[in-house]
């Protein structure tokens, strides 16, 4: 129990250290790479509440993306946070670089990139 807490609190403190470096990564999106969140539908967003198309030059103010890792790319990034605090592992201390961590696990910032969206999506105010 201790071990898993201590796993998901090394996982916050690694996120939060290399999360802004990874804005500088640069990586392709692979529109094939996803995963499918569900119960993430706003109350107001299901079908019953639809009023039909909006206007096109609509701007999406306040849109909030939601994005995870993968199961397995998380199984491996968890994996890896264990394997760095044991002194046994192979990779015991053996640190990643923001590239190596974008690389591995596919972290990408979409604020600061919008290389492959769709263009009615890129625009950001």
């Amino acid at each position: 129990m201790v071990k898993r807490h201590m796993s998901a609190l090394l996982l916050i403190i690694v996120t939060l250290i290399f999360l802004p470096s990874l804005a500088m990564a640069h990586r392709t999106v692979d529109d094939n790479d996803k995963v499918v969140l569900s119960g993430n539908v706003h109350y107001n967003a299901r079908a019953e509440h639809d009023a039909g198309a909006a206007d096109t030059g609509l701007l999406m103010g306040k849109m909030i993306l939601t994005l995870r890792l993968s199961p397995e790319k998380q199984a491996s990034l968890n994996r890896l946070l264990v394997e760095q605090q044991d002194p046994a592992s192979e990779n015991y201390h053996s640190w990643l670089t923001p590239e190596e961590i974008n690389t591995r696990f596919g972290f990408i910032n979409l604020a600061r990139r919008n290389t492959g969206l769709p263009e009615r999506l890129s625009t950001t105010t």
